[in-house]
């Protein structure tokens, strides 16, 4: 792996990392998230669980499709 590919890797890490930090704080909490239609924090999930590939990172998304409200867990797809 070049230094560029490693750092670019990282980077993204990162990013799932921070995204996952936000959706937990939004979605497990409900606050501010629950302007938002179930439909929306639903696809911020299945976008997010595309591009993560630590295995935390999937068990922690997992968790958060089991906070979505149930009459939207059909649509998901992982």
């Amino acid at each position: 792996m070049t230094v560029t590919a490693h750092k670019n890797a990282m980077n993204h890490t990162h990013f799932v990392e921070w995204e996952l930090s936000h959706l937990e704080q939004l979605i497990l909490h409900m606050g501010a998230a629950a302007q938002f239609p179930p439909a929306y924090w639903e696809a911020r999930v299945a976008g997010l669980s595309r591009q993560a590939a630590v295995a935390d990172h999937l068990a922690r998304i997992e968790r958060l499709k089991k906070a979505l409200p149930a009459d939207e867990l059909p649509a998901m797809v992982a």
